[in-house]
């Protein structure tokens, strides 16, 4: 505990009430003096409460703060706040804290008591690396985000990402990204950032118009050519390819749009093509079936296109690697396969180096399909709630 804690960690009962009574009162006056506040809005649940449920008990208020790591100060508070990360998040890593190019984000709430007195709680925190972007910008990258396990579930999460985002406008940096973001941290960027990306006027003719494409498409014309892998969605053949699909049927963003994006949002490219699938998806005619096969088809060939790029095959002589399941725990591992005839871009059924094991990439494909659907299909559910709690329309 000693090694995981460090100085913070106090063995005597009596001395960490005290020290935990005057730190709080010190920990307040140093974020009213050396933080910055980031306004945010709060987020309404169904019974019209805010995020934390009591903001329309009197005197009860919740706010945001962006502290600089380069402050002693802050950076001693912050390394007591550490440990916590490493402990309640999985594969969570320390930052070097000497670097001065860190920055925290915290999410207090202050609360007025009888005959004065006033408490102030620490909900969650983020700390953000300022990378620096050629010729005269930066990048910010969030490095570690945790809310603590009594307030989570009730929107803080998302109004931080809120709060770095309004930074990275404000300072006008490159982009925003995450630094290996956990399955529930990356669900909620899908979220935050597809509502944003809904609220901006220049995006929803774009996807009305790729939907349209969609609906048009002939089902018989393959965005990607003839190989010899082939899948099957709702009882339609799909072809995998070497190639890169077309966006004939309008399923990548028009390129100007991304860097419209870019530029006023600071989504990144990759995220911004996460977040298209999710806006097809929102926008897609449930009456029309037909439309819907065409949208698994074309999720399909993109996955299957990501994974089987010409150049990377032939860069690794016919060797790929596969990510797989763990059986043991909820980590991935992978294995390194040959395929049988790498010369010609066929056979993509491969051959384990070792073992003579063989995996097959049509049950891989198939996987992973059905796995980013069920991530499109649950950020869908969730955004028009969170759409209906930020009070947008």
């Amino acid at each position: 505990m000693k090694r995981i804690f460090g100085r913070g960690l106090v063995e005597d009962r009596n001395a960490f009430i005290q020290s935990f009574s005057s730190s709080s009162q010190s920990i307040e006056s140093m974020i009213d003096n050396e933080g910055e506040r980031i306004a945010t809005r709060e987020i309404l649940t169904d019974k019209g409460l805010s995020a934390q449920g009591d903001s329309e008990r009197l005197g009860v208020s919740s706010e945001i703060f962006r502290l600089e790591l380069s402050n002693p100060q802050i950076r001693d508070w912050h390394a007591r706040l550490e440990p916590l990360v490493l402990l309640f998040v999985e594969g969570s890593q320390p930052i070097e804290q000497d670097d001065p190019k860190w920055e925290m984000y915290i999410r207090v709430q202050r609360e007025s008591l009888s005959g004065g007195s006033a408490v102030c709680r620490l909900l969650g925190f983020c700390t953000v690396y300022r990378f620096y972007h050629y010729p005269d910008t930066t990048r910010l990258r969030i490095s570690q985000i945790l809310v603590f396990p009594p307030y989570q579930a009730k929107g803080h999460g998302l109004l931080l990402l809120e709060a770095v985002n309004k930074t990275a406008v404000s300072r006008d940096s490159y982009d925003v990204t995450v630094e290996e973001p956990s399955e529930s941290l990356q669900e909620l960027r899908d979220c935050m950032d597809t509502i944003r990306l809904l609220s901006f006027e220049p995006v929803m003719p774009a996807v009305k118009s790729a939907v349209q494409k969609l609906k048009e498409a002939n089902p018989s014309d393959k965005s990607v050519a003839d190989h010899s892998l082939e899948g099957n969605v709702n009882n339609e053949t799909v072809t995998t390819s070497s190639a890169k699909p077309k966006n004939k049927s309008g399923w990548f963003p028009p390129p100007g749009l991304v860097e419209e994006v870019r530029q006023h949002l600071k989504i990144s490219k990759k995220q911004f093509k996460r977040c298209w699938e999710i806006l097809l998806y929102l926008n897609l005619d449930r009456s029309d079936s037909q439309c819907e096969d065409k949208y698994h088809i074309s999720l399909m060939e993109q996955i299957m296109s990501e994974l089987f790029d010409k150049s990377s095959e032939k860069s690794a002589k016919g060797k790929r690697v596969i990510d797989i399941d763990n059986e043991y725990d909820n980590s991935k591992t992978f294995i390194m396969v040959r395929t049988r005839n790498p010369g010609n871009g066929e056979g993509f059924l491969p051959e384990a180096l070792e073992g003579g094991m063989e995996v097959s990439q049509e049950d891989q494909l198939k996987s992973l399909f059905e796995e980013r659907l069920d991530e499109i299909t649950e950020i869908a559910e969730k955004v028009p709630r969170l759409c209906k709690a930020l009070q947008m329309p």
